[in-house]
């Protein structure tokens, strides 16, 4: 850039001699917005201009680590068997692309994987089990102009990318992009999805126990398992006098409840209490419970979880 003089006269001088200058550059511009209208960019741009632009171009491109945005999950017409996709949007698991999904698709988890919307969803290495956790993937391309999805017991979708028609298709990447879980008659079990938040249609009833006691108990909730999520319970306690119970992840470390001394309790009372409590769980979808005393009754109604759907790693 020009250092500007302030004398009048030498300034006046100085525009006068930048002023071809100006009109090369914008010439070049005006060159530059009529290729890119056209479709011409890189054969008819300036090439000086060309190097900036389609680099700033490729900027422009490249998608943020773990974005994810849209792409929510809700049980179809056919409630049992099939998985409705909202349109949306994430980076493939190596970050190398964008898969948009324009239209909303439907997959079907109790048949075999078919290219397209309204088509089998299950990898031909699967099959629909009973009360068993089956996770969804984003498929696509290379080029990210084929998208589509899949059900995988694998968060890694090697089943899918493994799959005869996933390869005739031509998709080689994947992303996580939620779960869901069937019932006793391999059904999937209904729920309602909104952001990383899902809940149960009708919540289960996980834990109903009156031997909680001074020792650390690992409690199984429903939630997504191979991953740690938030899980969002009602518990009820209850006891004929004074108890503290502490509700704590496996990450954190075993602690005894108390009124005085950290981490304190989640539950104090000498009556029947219930309460809304999201504690962290660990991979498989297990949070720690411990009291003061012996005998403590615990329920804990599973309302459901916040899966981040690999936005974190």
């Amino acid at each position: 850039m020009a250092t500007w003089n302030t004398d009048k006269p030498a300034l006046a001088n100085q525009v006068s001699a930048d002023i071809p200058d100006i009109e090369e550059n914008l010439q070049e511009l005006h060159d530059v917005i009529t290729a890119i209208t056209n479709g011409t960019l890189g054969t008819t741009a300036p090439a000086s201009f060309e190097v900036d632009v389609i680099a700033d171009t490729e900027k422009l491109t490249i998608v943020p680590r773990g974005h994810l945005a849209g792409l929510q999950m809700s049980n179809d017409t056919d409630t049992d068997h099939d998985i409705l996709i909202a349109i949306g949007e994430a980076t493939d698991s190596t970050g190398a692309i964008n898969m948009k999904l324009s239209t909303a698709m439907t997959k079907q988890i109790d048949a075999t994987w078919a290219l397209g919307d309204d088509a089998g969803g299950m990898n031909d290495g699967d099959a629909v089990g009973n009360s068993e956790w089956f996770h969804v993937h984003e498929l696509s391309n290379a080029a990210g102009d084929s998208v589509d999805a899949g059900y995988d017991t694998s968060l890694t979708a090697v089943n899918l990318l493994a799959d005869t028609a996933v390869i005739a298709a031509g998709l080689t990447l994947y992303r996580r992009i939620g779960s869901v879980l069937t019932d006793g008659s391999a059904n999937i079990l209904a729920f309602s999805q909104e952001g990383d938040e899902v809940l149960w249609a009708d919540p289960p009833l996980d834990i109903d126990v009156s031997n909680q006691s001074t020792t650390a108990i690992t409690r199984t909730l429903s939630v997504a398992t191979g991953i740690k999520v938030h899980a969002i319970m009602n518990v009820a306690a209850q006891y004929a006098g004074l108890r503290m119970v502490y509700f704590s992840s496996l990450d954190a470390n075993d602690e005894l409840p108390s009124a005085t001394t950290a981490p304190l309790a989640t539950w104090a009372t000498e009556a029947n209490t219930t309460f809304k409590l999201i504690v962290r769980t660990n991979t498989s979808g297990q949070i720690r419970t411990r009291a003061t005393d012996v005998s403590t009754i615990i329920r804990i109604a599973t309302l459901g979880y916040v899966d981040r759907r690999g936005k974190d790693d």
